[in-house]
């Protein structure tokens, strides 16, 4: 699924070459990563071991779910790709944006980390912020589309978008919500457990703009 958005999105720069490109914005938002991880905890002696025999070492996994905060800031296109009226348009919104993570005392390994983000979505729009001609003072968008991120590893998930835009004289702000649709899971392969869940992570977003 990923890839066809991949190909969607190239198949579009053309627009935007073509000098197509509604407005370009900057924001600001936090965001909140639900973070689950399981890990294996160091070998500790077994209670039931006999005495006088070698003793067991047993391991156990140990999960920890914490909610970190990501205080983000972004940049973005938004490219008109159809345009139905000066109020009405689909297009693409292509969005790299960059935060920190504040992590609670349970998640400390992850306080302080970095967070790469390139949203991508599919959009149509009506009013304010669809096309550079509307002159409607207010406007909404919806998207879908992918995001591709970079924590202390790589991943991806689906993603939605819902934007809403008040427009004056010299500029346009929006309010945007986001969010994935799926958490994104890995795994750690174990000799007597097999594939157990080590990590996952799901993002929702909330930021506010200016285009220019």
């Amino acid at each position: 699924m990923k890839h066809i958005w991949t190909v969607l999105l190239l198949a579009a720069l053309p627009y935007a070459v073509r000098a197509q490109v509604s407005r370009g914005h900057l924001s600001t938002g936090a965001s909140g990563l639900l973070l689950r991880s399981t890990s294996v905890e160091a070998g500790y002696p077994d209670p039931n071991s006999i005495p006088g025999n070698d003793i067991t070492a047993v391991y156990r996994l140990r999960t920890i779910d914490a909610n970190l905060l990501l205080i983000q800031a972004s940049g973005g296109l938004e490219v008109v790709a159809l345009k139905f009226s000066p109020d009405q348009a689909l297009g693409l919104s292509l969005n790299a944006r960059f935060g920190l993570v504040q992590a609670p005392e349970e998640a400390a390994g992850f306080n302080g980390k970095l967070l790469l983000d390139f949203p991508q979505y599919l959009t149509w729009r009506y009013g304010a912020r669809a096309t550079r001609k509307s002159q409607k003072t207010l406007g909404v968008a919806v998207g879908a589309g992918y995001r591709w991120a970079y924590f202390f590893l790589p991943f991806n998930s689906p993603s939605v978008m819902l934007e809403g835009v008040y427009a004056n004289k010299h500029h346009d702000w929006f309010l945007r919500l986001s969010a994935d649709t799926r958490k994104m899971q890995f795994y750690n392969d174990y000799s007597s457990e097999g594939l157990v869940p080590a990590l996952s992570l799901q993002q929702i977003s909330v930021a506010v703009g200016r285009s220019f």
